[in-house]
């Protein structure tokens, strides 16, 4: 978040999907409040930046 790594604590694929994972993961405790970016990486691959709000 916000640049910083976060810890993940699940990243689980959904029966019969493709490519739909869900991700938990801890927000490191020096995140502010307000918006946050997140992007996220797997291997090789990463993904686009999000905008998610902090409270």
């Amino acid at each position: 978040m916000n640049g910083k790594a976060a810890e993940v604590l699940a990243a689980v694929g959904y029966p019969g999907a493709v490519d739909a994972y869900q991700v938990n993961f801890r927000i490191p405790p020096d995140t502010p409040r307000g918006l946050a970016t997140i992007r996220l990486s797997a291997a090789w691959i990463v993904g686009p930046e999000v905008t998610v709000a902090v409270q």
